[in-house]
């Protein structure tokens, strides 16, 4: 029996007893969170220790995003694309996607030795104090204080450790100060903002 022939007569076989896939009935799922209540006292098992404390979630989350960058599928912004092709026309190498220290930074430049970071200007909070997003009963400004918080992180351990980091705020490219960009990429003192 082929991969595809299970994959149907599992289909079938749920719509007959439960109305659809297993997981969705109502009955399934009260059991499932009963179940748990009463061995874990919690609603569901991946919010035990158990299960927390058995996985090594810095190697998970960066074989997941290795794993979708081979397969050409990482969450890459349209306008953050475009920002990567400009780069290449400038630099004979430009490395998309590069972890250090646990973290992805947008783009690696060897030839400069510098690491870039393309930050879309909303979800980076760049116009928002932190105080204020942190004061904000919004749960996307929760996120974004988040965001902020682990930025002023990368930055300070890129200073100790003496590396050269450049953010480049996404609507300084929008409004095509490339000259600027590139002078702060190649670490000229009439560029933008540099880290």
């Amino acid at each position: 029996m082929s991969s595809r022939d299970v994959q149907e007569k599992t289909a079938k076989t749920n719509e007959e007893r439960y109305g659809g896939h297993f997981s969705k009935n109502p009955d399934v799922k009260q059991k499932k969170r009963d179940t748990c209540l009463r061995k874990y006292g919690v609603d569901s098992f991946s919010k035990t220790s158990e299960f927390k404390d058995g996985i090594d979630w810095q190697d998970l989350t960066r074989r997941g995003f290795e794993t979708r960058k081979k397969a050409g599928i990482a969450k890459i912004s349209k306008i953050e694309r475009a920002f990567g092709d400009f780069l290449k026309k400038y630099f004979d190498l430009v490395e998309t996607q590069v972890e250090i220290n646990n973290w992805w930074m947008d783009f690696f430049i060897p030839s400069i030795n510098t690491y870039v970071q393309f930050d879309g200007d909303y979800w980076h909070g760049l116009n928002v104090s932190l105080n204020e997003l942190l004061e904000s009963d919004k749960p996307q400004n929760r996120v974004i204080a988040g965001t902020k918080i682990r930025d002023a992180q990368r930055e300070q351990w890129f200073a100790q450790q003496g590396l050269r980091l450049v953010r480049v705020r996404e609507s300084e490219f929008k409004k095509k100060l490339y000259d600027q960009i590139l002078n702060t990429i190649r670490g000229g003192q009439d560029g933008l903002q540099t880290v």
